[in-house]
């Protein structure tokens, strides 16, 4: 869509005032009260629609072809343009009010307009706004979707941070779990199995994490039918979290919880023989 529009024309139509504009605008909206979000929002949004930032359709505002062209427009940078109209006006501004005011379709539309927009970038934004829509997903119990976003969220982590980081060991062993829920054993297994391996490498044994990845791999053995694999890995994890939550905290009560239903499936293997 950026490639289709006249870029000497859209340098013509910016200028450092409509820059300044923006950086006021983001003032505001920056120091605004929470509780006063609701009405706000709505002015903020007329008021940019106003000055040609927002297409205005029946009340459903939109980023016109102008907006998403100098978002892209990387000349601008020298003026932090493209960084103002990331907080203000690239959806996520919008998108944290809503969630605020918990109206949760316009939050899932402005999460899903975010990313139709972004297209697949590597970066930061992108990857918070589709494990945005990753946790939406699953409090919706919408949960092949939450896989599908999943999917892309580990995807595109990899190529930014790298195959060994805290935040792609906890990506994948949350995939491996959205596998097991979607009845996908198998590829549980293999990408429990490669968060836990990368966990043991790069940050040992002894941390939540870790818990956490043995916990996943535990319960997808379980219901593999491998009890003795699964048991061995809930006792690492109850192990793990009494250390460090203590035996009264709600993790280790999980932990408990997760152990005591393999302990009672081998006592009733154990009864059939």
């Amino acid at each position: 869509m950026v490639a289709e529009l006249d870029e000497e024309a859209i340098e013509e139509r910016i200028t450092l005032s409509d820059i300044l504009d923006l950086k006021g605008y983001q003032h505001f909206v920056s120091n605004q009260p929470a509780p006063q979000y609701d009405g706000t929002l709505v002015d903020i949004l007329a008021e940019l629609s106003e000055k040609g930032w927002l297409d205005d359709k029946e009340g459903e505002y939109e980023l016109n072809n102008l907006t998403r062209a100098v978002l892209t427009y990387r000349q601008y940078n020298q003026y932090s343009y493209t960084s103002e109209m990331a907080n203000c006006l690239r959806i996520n501004f919008f998108t944290e009010q809503h969630d605020n005011l918990k109206d949760h379709l316009v939050y899932e539309k402005h999460l899903r307009h975010y990313i139709d927009f972004v297209q697949g970038t590597a970066d930061p934004h992108y990857l918070d706004t589709l494990y945005k829509l990753v946790t939406w997903c699953e409090d919706m119990g919408k949960y092949y979707e939450e896989l599908n976003f999943r999917e892309k969220h580990f995807e595109l982590a990899q190529q930014y941070y790298g195959s060994n980081s805290d935040f792609l060991i906890e990506a994948e062993t949350d995939l491996a779990w959205n596998y097991k829920g979607t009845g996908n054993l198998h590829a549980a297994q293999k990408h429990a199995e490669n968060a836990l391996e990368k966990a043991y490498q790069h940050i040992g044994d002894k941390v939540t994490l870790t818990a956490k990845c043995e916990s996943h791999l535990g319960l997808v053995l379980k219901d593999l039918g491998d009890y003795e694999g699964a048991k061995a890995l809930l006792e690492k994890a109850m192990r793990s979290d009494e250390a460090n939550f203590g035996e009264q905290h709600p993790s280790t009560a999980v932990s408990y919880s997760n152990l005591a239903m393999v302990l009672k499936d081998l006592g009733m293997i154990t009864a059939r023989h």
